[in-house]
């Protein structure tokens, strides 16, 4: 990476404190770009209906930002430290998602993880990717996805 960007090694390692610190200022660009800021908004939406369909916006925007996120995520398949950092930036949205969840109330503990995993799930790179394997527009995915988390956190 350093020789590509035509500086030395420990250029890079002055300037972000270690690789970690490299790939997190990486995604941090990449989640500015890709408009991850509106995630606010989506959480200051009280009904968690309304929340969880700004969030899957959100997301569904992300995901079709740059194309450069289907390599990070072929690549974390060998590199165990990139899938370490993109497992825990994958975590901030599984939080976001337990908060709306839980502003849904009516469940156990339980059914509350379970209600959390399905909605992780579908609000993933990997199944927007499927998704979109076919062709979609992304405003096409999102409008799939959408109805399928309101289930979800209905219950249904």
């Amino acid at each position: 990476m350093a020789t590509a960007a035509g500086v030395t090694r420990l250029t890079v390692y002055n300037q972000f404190g270690s690789r970690n610190g490299l790939l997190e200022a990486a995604f941090d660009a990449l989640a500015v770009a890709g408009g991850m800021n509106d995630l606010a908004s989506a959480m200051a939406i009280a009904d968690p209906q309304g929340g969880l369909a700004r969030l899957v916006m959100v997301f569904c925007g992300f995901w079709s930002s740059d194309d450069a996120l289907a390599g990070l995520y072929a690549a974390a398949a060998i590199d165990k430290e990139l899938a370490n950092s993109l497992a825990a930036r994958n975590e901030r949205r599984r939080k976001a998602l337990t908060v709306l969840v839980r502003r849904q109330g009516g469940r156990d503990e339980q059914c509350q993880r379970d209600v959390v995993d399905t909605l992780f799930a579908l609000t993933s790179y990997a199944m927007f990717q499927m998704l979109n394997s076919t062709e979609r527009n992304p405003d096409a995915i999102c409008a799939m996805i959408q109805p399928l988390c309101e289930h979800v956190l209905a219950g249904k």
